[in-house]
């Protein structure tokens, strides 16, 4: 295999730990995909890739600041990938991080304004903030694109249900 060929290059020896830790990464063998994956990063810094992936493994076991320093890591090799601007966005948004999760969900819809993940974090962001309105078009945008994403119904209706107390709260005023 290419990762024992010392004289192999640098790219084609990471590309075969890349494999390997990919695959044992998609079978949900975490602790045997990350060091090969560390070596792939360790062989090809400037590959945003590992970093990616890396990003997914510490996701996968739950080690939330590890997660976020691999994905702001594939961020710096690739500024414009718009799924690790979506994923970093999750990061913070699921930790209550939502004014760091804001410009990454702004960055990813002026790149991609049909990628229905960050329509779906632009509306999760819209109803922290109470945002209803704002909150109800994203994920209606989202569910255009996508029909099929049945993930976004909860959070739709969250904000249809905001929307409605508030409209009955500023009726009664």
């Amino acid at each position: 295999s290419q990762r024992d060929q010392p004289q192999a290059s640098a790219h084609d020896r990471a590309q075969a730990f890349g494999d390997l830790g990919t695959a044992l990464l998609g079978a949900k063998y975490l602790d045997a995909a990350e060091p090969a994956l560390l070596n792939a990063a360790a062989l090809e810094p400037t590959n945003m890739r590992w970093p990616y992936y890396l990003g997914h493994l510490y996701r996968a076991k739950s080690d939330i600041p590890s997660a976020a320093a691999q994905f702001e890591r594939a961020l710096t090799l690739a500024p414009s990938d718009v799924p690790t601007l979506v994923w970093l966005s999750d990061i913070y948004i699921g930790e209550g991080r939502t004014d760091q999760a804001e410009p990454f969900v702004q960055r990813a819809l002026a790149l991609d304004a049909r990628s229905v993940a960050a329509l779906y974090h632009a509306g999760r962001l819209a109803l922290a903030r109470t945002d209803y309105d704002t909150a109800i078009r994203q994920f209606e945008a989202a569910l255009v694109i996508d029909g099929t994403a049945t993930a976004i119904h909860y959070p739709l209706g969250m904000a249809y249900r905001g929307h409605t107390t508030k409209v009955v709260f500023d009726f009664d005023k």
